[in-house]
Parts: C-alpha cells; structure tokens; sequence
C-alpha cells in the first residue's frame, strides 16, 4: 500500500474511532444524567426550609400550634388561625418552597374574609419530621382533613381546601379519597398556580431527557381534577414563569366539577400572586365559596 493510502486509512480510522469514542461519551454523559435525576428526584421537586421565620403574632393574628400524627407515625406541625367573624374554614396546603412562616400575608387576608384556616408543613418542612414524597404529603394532607372533621368537629361540608402550586396534588388527591369513599366535603376547592403533572412540569425543565422512563413521581392533578366533583376555582398568575396558565386552563376544562370557574391575575408571576392581587384573590375566593358551600 502506497504511504498516502496508508495514512488516509489510519486518517480514516481515527475518524471512526474519534466518531464513537464521542458517541460512547454521549451516552455515559447521557445515562449519568439520568442516574443523577433518579437519585436526586425529591430534591428537585421539595425545597422546605426548616427555619420558622415569624410566627402570626407579627401581624397580630390569634392563633394556636396544631399538631397531628400521621397514619404512618410523622407529627405534621401547622397553626390554626381562627376568623373573628367565622364563615367557613380553610385548609392551607402551600407550594414545594418555604414553610408555613412564609405565607403569614395569605393567611391574615383569607381570615379578614371570614375564613379559619388551618395550615400545615408537610414532613420535612419547618418542624414536621421526615422527609417529603408524593405519596408522604397527600397522607399528611389527611391528617390534617381528620383533625379538623374529627378532633376539632368541623363540617366538612364548610371546609374549603385550598391548594397552592405543589399544594394542589395533595388537595385534588384528598378530595378524590374522600369521594372515592362516599364521605362527606369538602365544600369548595382552591387551586392557585395549578400544573397538570409532573411529567409535563419536567419535560419543560428537561426538554431533551426521556423522563418518562426515569422520574418515578407522577404528581397527576390531570387525572385527578377529572374524578373530582366538589366546586373548584382555579386561580393562575397571567404572567406565571413556572407553571404555564395554558396548564391551569387544561385542568379548568377537564375539571368535573359541578361549578367551576377560572381567574386570572393579570401581571403576576407564580410566587407573587398573593403579591400583585392579594386583595383580589380573597375576594374571589368569598364570592365563590358563598356561592358552593351549603348555607351554615
């Protein structure tokens, strides 16, 4: 072989092996990807924050430690803030990030309208022990549903469960057991910031991952919100960075239940509705749940 032939076949073969040494980097790039969003999944989803930073008594708001247990043995940590002209009650399930601490602003407009509520920390948020899962949060969610229809005998026809970003799986999740096991309530439900499931939230993350194949949580407020028939507002930010409105119109259309209405607040984004629209949002919430629950 002439040496201009030998070296185009060397030339050759080191493009070969330069082509799969990059192929064979691809996809262990690409599988330790995978591993990495496997392993590291919860911490994704979950942000709590341990640190209680203020406490109602900032805003001068009566209030009293609530503490429950758990079906499987977690003592969930929350207040209950009880309305000085008492209309119906609120169940409070906050977002993935912060802790109870930090939606003090949502709690005191929701009691100047009437509203009791009751808010938790999931496990592992704020002094609540364990850690969070998909499944974990939903039981803590009906810790808190039993507490106040059954240690404190509130109707549950009168409680209101109001769900926020994260908080909207563990709400639509609750209000399908309790249908699912002919019970009575709730009255209403809330869905502020709502996504339809964890698959869609993370393919807008992760655009080119095949994560279906890999995220093991589902988080299917889609399913769900189509078995619930309790009266739902979906309330969305218009200006929403993290969950798309176009998602919360989806669960709006394909929410079975038998009153159901959408608001948008124009110019917020996801963490600043309370924000931008505050006043506006309690209003809503008022009118709709005069409007749902049966007369008291």
């Amino acid at each position: 072989m002439a040496p201009q032939c030998v070296r185009l076949a060397v030339m050759k073969k080191g493009y070969a092996m330069g082509a799969f040494g990059l192929l064979g980097a691809a996809i262990v790039a690409g599988a330790g990807l995978l591993l990495a969003l496997s392993f590291l999944e919860e911490r994704i989803i979950f942000h709590p924050s341990r640190r209680i930073e203020m406490t109602p008594d900032i805003l001068r708001l009566p209030w009293d430690d609530a503490r429950v247990t758990t079906s499987d043995g977690e003592t969930i940590a929350g207040w209950f803030v009880p309305a000085e002209r008492h209309f119906a009650t609120i169940l409070f399930l906050h977002g993935n990030a912060g802790n109870v601490s930090h939606r003090i602003t949502s709690l005191a407009g929701l009691r100047s309208s009437g509203f009791s509520c009751l808010i938790i920390d999931y496990r592992g948020y704020g002094e609540s022990t364990g850690a969070p899962s998909e499944a974990g949060i939903v039981t803590d969610a009906r810790a808190a549903w039993d507490h106040l229809t059954k240690t404190r005998a509130i109707d549950p026809t009168r409680i209101v469960l109001y769900g926020e970003s994260i908080g909207s799986f563990p709400v639509l999740s609750l209000a399908r057991e309790i249908r699912r096991s002919g019970g009575a309530g709730p009255g209403a439900i809330v869905l502020e910031g709502a996504f339809t499931t964890a698959l869609e939230m993370g393919r807008r993350i992760f655009p080119f991952v095949p994560l279906r194949w890999v995220i093991r949580s589902r988080f299917d407020n889609l399913g769900a919100v189509k078995e619930v028939d309790a009266p739902t507002l979906f309330i969305h930010a218009g200006r929403d960075e993290i969950v798309p409105i176009e998602m919360g119109r989806r669960l709006h259309e394909s929410s079975a239940a038998r009153m159901k209405e959408f608001h948008e607040i124009p110019g917020a984004r996801h963490n600043t509705v309370w924000i931008d629209g505050g006043s506006r949002v309690v209003r809503l919430v008022r009118s709709f749940a005069e409007r749902a629950l049966p007369r008291s």
